[in-house]
């Protein structure tokens, strides 16, 4: 579909850092692969909104063109948290804030494919780089394509 292709045409060239190419480029080739494993479905509800940040719902309401606009260091307390319940329900965060696997969680509520699914994930990936510190965008770049 075309905001497949077009968006992953805008994430493919993402300047992401020699360090990061590798890891930012197989992220992309398995979110095409949920999207064609899913049929290039489009479900009207993606993950959660509850605690999505400002910018993301600005970018989906704007029609997901162009990059996220991410503006202040903010953004990354309101990543974290979007992350993680995003991903409650099988990950919860240990006692550093790391998200780690519960003993009894479901991973399959990470199968959101189409515009409200995986897309916003990588398009808020996309914003993070802008504010955060190199090494912790890195981290949270192995954590989304890890799962």
């Amino acid at each position: 579909p075309d905001w497949l292709q077009s968006s992953f045409d805008r994430f493919a060239a993402e300047a992401v850092g020699d360090d990061n190419v590798d890891c930012w480029v197989s992220m992309l080739t398995d979110w095409v692969e949920l999207e064609r494993e899913q049929g290039f479905a489009t479900p009207r509800l993606g993950f959660s909104h509850a605690k999505r940040p400002e910018a993301v719902a600005t970018w989906m309401k704007n029609g997901r063109r162009g990059r996220i606009s991410v503006k202040g260091p903010h953004f990354v307390a309101e990543w974290n948290e979007w992350w993680a319940d995003v991903n409650k329900g099988w990950r919860k965060p240990d006692d550093r804030g790391k998200l780690v696997v519960v003993e009894d969680g479901d991973s399959t509520v990470m199968m959101k494919p189409g515009r409200n699914g995986f897309l916003n994930v990588i398009g808020a990936l996309c914003g993070l780089k802008d504010v955060a510190d190199a090494d912790i965008w890195a981290a949270e770049l192995r954590d989304v394509r890890w799962v």
